[in-house]
This record gives C-alpha cells, structure tokens and sequence, in this order.
C-alpha cells in the first residue's frame, strides 16, 4: 500500500506532471480565447468554431506534448539521443495514439459530465471541476506511458 501512495505522490510531484498542469492551463485560455474570437469576430456559428478548436487543439496539445512536457533528453542533458527519437514513424505512431487517446478522453468527458449532469444533478460548471480532477491522473499516466514513453 505504502508503495502505491509513494508511487502517485511521485507522479504527482513530478516536473513533467507540473509541466502538464500548467500546459493544459494555457491550452484552456486558449480555446476560451479561440471560441470568442470565431463566434464574435469572425461570425462562425458556436458549433462549428468548436469542430474547428477540436482539430486545432490536438495539433496544439500534441505538439506541445512531445516537444515540451514528454520531450526525451537530448546530448547537452547528458543522455545520449537516440537517433530514433525524432524519426517520422515514431511521430506517426504516437500520433496514431495521441489521436485515439484525445477521442478516448473527450468521449470520457464527455460521459462522466452527462452522468453527473443529468443523473447526480451536480452543477456543470461544478461537474466540468471533478471531471478534470477526475481524469488527469489518467490522462497523464497513459500519454506518459503508453503514447510518450
């Protein structure tokens, strides 16, 4: 038991989770920032703007995943690179992952919202709250270890 509570409270002290935390901070800002300026500026129907934010997003978060929060050392860190790291069948391949991952966890959003939503009568701004705490252990082991390892 011991090992386990050690095992999240390093996980969660960790630069790279910290690194997370605050990139989905700024991803945040960012889509409220995208959705005002194409509903109000740009006229383009609510809907729409965030079919277009959602395609922007994964881009974004994607990038920003491999190349700062999950980015492997390089030579003047004193690891050696592997030549691999940045070939383009490595990108695609985590691309692929990211890809399912990102439906996975809007779809998981998505559900556990709607369940507290509508079943449990909890708030959705509360809901969106606990859904975030929810799922970002999750969402943060499994881009760690499965996507970016």
């Amino acid at each position: 038991m011991t090992k386990y509570l050690l095992l999240a409270i390093d996980l969660f002290v960790s630069r790279q989770f910290v690194k997370f935390i605050i990139t989905g901070g700024i991803l945040y800002l960012f889509s409220v920032s995208f959705l005002w300026f194409t509903i109000e500026y740009l006229q383009i129907s609510p809907v729409l703007s965030l079919f277009f934010l959602q395609i922007v997003i994964f881009f974004v978060s994607f990038f920003l995943s491999k190349k700062v929060i999950f980015r492997k050392p390089s030579v003047l860190e004193g690891e050696l690179d592997n030549p691999d790291n940045n070939s383009r069948n490595e990108t695609l391949e985590q691309g692929k992952l990211y890809l399912l991952m990102f439906v996975f966890f809007r779809f998981l959003d998505w559900a556990i919202n709607s369940v507290f939503i509508e079943h449990v009568g909890i708030p959705y701004y509360t809901s969106l709250i606990f859904t975030i705490l929810m799922i970002l252990p999750l969402k943060f082991y499994l881009y760690k270890n499965k996507v970016f390892r």
